[in-house]
């Protein structure tokens, strides 16, 4: 982009510089696999943040002070399983918004433009790519 391009004044802009766009490309094998791992942890995820909501409501309602002090480490361990299950390292793999690109390959049709700013990469914001049908 060789000016920022804004599109109205408290809006969006673009700043002046190379973009670049990130869309995930997978194979069918590896689609499928990065799917189902995906799949795996959330439902882990969930797990512990059913388990710590679950301690939370039996530490508000228990009187014996040593039975609450149980239940909120309790709940607290919980909440760090769920904040080490690798959710967040998850690459973005939808499970169904992807296109076939040909040669067995699958591309995810939303992405992220990004920039990059003193040599460390900035994200500007998603895109979702459209397709047409021949």
């Amino acid at each position: 982009v060789p000016a920022e391009v804004r599109r109205n004044t408290y809006s969006a802009s673009l700043p002046a510089g190379k973009l670049y766009l990130s869309l995930a490309v997978f194979t069918e094998e590896g689609l499928e696999e990065t799917r189902a791992r995906k799949i795996a942890v959330e439902t882990r995820s969930e797990s512990f943040l059913r388990e710590r909501d679950d301690e939370l409501e039996l530490m508000q309602n228990t009187n014996n002070i040593l039975m609450k002090a149980v239940h909120y480490r309790n709940a607290f361990a919980a909440a760090e399983k769920f904040l080490m299950s690798k959710k967040k390292h998850l690459p973005d793999v939808p499970l169904e918004e992807v296109a076939s690109i040909g040669n067995e390959l699958f591309m995810c049709k939303k992405g992220k433009i990004w920039t990059k700013e003193n040599g460390k990469q900035v994200l500007l914001g998603y895109a979702t790519v459209g397709t047409s049908d021949p």
